[in-house]
C-alpha cells in the first residue's frame, strides 16, 4: 500500500464507513415508535445540564458505531444492524473535526 497522509487517510476511513445523512429515516423511525432517538446528547465531561443537540443524524458501519460509542457519542442500534449516529456539530467537514477523528483513532 502506497503512503497516504493523515487527510487521505481519514477520507478514505469515512468513505468506507459513514453511509449517509439520514435525518428524515431516523425522524419517521421514531415517530412510529421504532427507535428513540435523543434530541440532545449527554457527553462525559459536559457539565451544560441539557447536553448538545443532535444537528444531524448519519448511518455508520458496525466498525464506526463500535469507535464512537467508545469514545462517548450518540450511537442508536436499530435492531443490531443498522447504525445511526446522532452528530452534535455542524458546518465542518467530518474528517476535519480534530477531536472527532483522533476520538475515534483515525
Amino acid at each position: 500500500m502506497k503512503n497516504i497522509n493523515k487527510k487521505e487517510q481519514r477520507e478514505h476511513y469515512l468513505n468506507v464507513h459513514l453511509f449517509g445523512c439520514v435525518n428524515w429515516l431516523v425522524k419517521h423511525l421514531a415517530e412510529t415508535n421504532g427507535i428513540e432517538a435523543p434530541a440532545y446528547w449527554q457527553y462525559k465531561d459536559d457539565s451544560d445540564d441539557y447536553g448538545m443537540e443532535i444537528c444531524s443524524w448519519w448511518i455508520v458501519s458496525s466498525n464506526m458505531a463500535s469507535r464512537l460509542k467508545k469514545a462517548g457519542y450518540c450511537i442508536v442500534d436499530f435492531e443490531e444492524e443498522v447504525y445511526f449516529w446522532g452528530r452534535t456539530s455542524h458546518g465542518i467537514r467530518i474528517s476535519q473535526e480534530e477531536s472527532l477523528m483522533e476520538a475515534i483513532g483515525i
